[in-house]
């Protein structure tokens, strides 16, 4: 049974919720950063799962490359480009091991070629290609970093992105997309002040940009993952202030009314006139219609009304986030608290 000095926490299903970020997902679709390399990595990368290229041939930069290789290179590459972009991965990789084969010095043709295995999963030989360009300190070295550095975050490694993405920001500064990945890297790897200090100078790059506009989905980004960042440190009065400022550029977005209004809850510590606002914002997530998020809704709603003394109320969300509900962990939160209201 939940006593009176639990309900003052969240149960564990809220809890749960906010163990995620959706940070930058329209930023899932631009050329993801790439990381630096060292010895000790490029060990790691052929200890992992699948069977690796052999690039010891492309490796010979010893090969006397004439005007004709560097011509029939550009034509498999420009073959390999229409592959990639209609998404015919194999065909894609077999044309650039071509263009390699011919000129093995161009290091466009590893980012792009790390690009396709990256696309179809096959990490191994994605890393080695952007270690190649490393190796190569071209101009391509912020480019390869980045790619790795996204290969790494795919894979949870956080602490190899952050490395990779930083060797990238100290080439180009103003990347916008490297900064907000490292921001991203920050903060799942609970560095929480420093994903705050990447978010904020992602933001003054996107504003600086002449074409740059209040409404901009990307900055809506920068808002939740750094009101994220903000809750995981408990400064819940800035979390609230920058979900209210991602709720002005997308006003019917159920996820950002859920973490204001759980921020909401966490000040009514402090002053019990802001379980009006979670009432506000959790009747939103239900307003907005089936979300995913309604079950805590109504469950976050119906906590508010208990701390205000309205237990009919209170007793009616719980109800109803049983029954909307398919969460075992949500609906055993709810059943615990309906007994502490007939209890009473």
């Amino acid at each position: 049974m939940i006593s009176k000095k639990a309900i003052l926490v969240l149960p564990i299903s809220l809890m749960l919720c906010l163990c995620t970020i959706t940070c930058n997902d329209d930023a899932s679709n631009c050329e993801q950063p790439s990381l630096p390399n060292s010895i000790q990595q490029e060990t790691s990368h052929n200890e992992a799962n699948g069977e690796i290229k052999d690039t010891s041939i492309e490796e010979s930069s010893k090969k006397q490359i004439t005007e004709d290789d560097i011509k029939g290179a550009e034509e498999y590459a420009e073959r390999a480009s229409f592959y990639t972009n209609n998404k015919m991965y194999e065909d894609a990789i077999r044309e650039y091991d071509k263009a390699i084969a011919l000129n093995p010095n161009n290091a466009r043709y590893y980012i792009n070629r790390s690009t396709v295995y990256r696309n179809i999963g096959d990490y191994n030989n994605a890393i080695l290609d952007c270690d190649k360009v490393i190796g190569m300190d071209s101009e391509h070295l912020c480019e390869a970093y980045s790619t790795r550095a996204e290969i790494y975050l795919r894979q949870k490694d956080y602490k190899r992105a952050i490395s990779d993405l930083t060797k990238s920001i100290e080439i180009e500064p103003d990347l916008l997309e490297v900064n907000l990945q490292r921001a991203q890297a920050y903060y799942e790897n609970g560095e929480y002040e420093n994903a705050i200090n990447d978010f904020n100078h992602a933001s003054e790059i996107l504003k600086n940009n002449p074409e740059f506009t209040s409404s901009n989905p990307v900055l809506a980004s920068i808002y939740e993952g750094r009101g994220n960042s903000y809750y995981s440190l408990e400064e819940y009065r800035k979390a609230i202030d920058d979900f209210s400022s991602l709720l002005e550029i997308k006003p019917e977005y159920p996820y950002a009314y859920l973490r204001r209004a759980l921020a909401y809850y966490h000040q009514a510590n402090y002053n019990e006139i802001w379980y009006d606002e979670v009432i506000h914002d959790s009747s939103q997530i239900i307003n907005l219609g089936p979300s995913g998020y309604d079950d805590l809704a109504y469950l976050l709603r119906g906590l508010a009304y208990m701390k205000q003394g309205q237990m009919s109320k209170a007793k009616a969300d719980f109800q109803q986030c049983i029954v909307v509900s398919n969460s075992p962990n949500i609906i055993e939160d709810a059943e615990e608290l309906l007994k502490e209201i007939a209890n009473r």
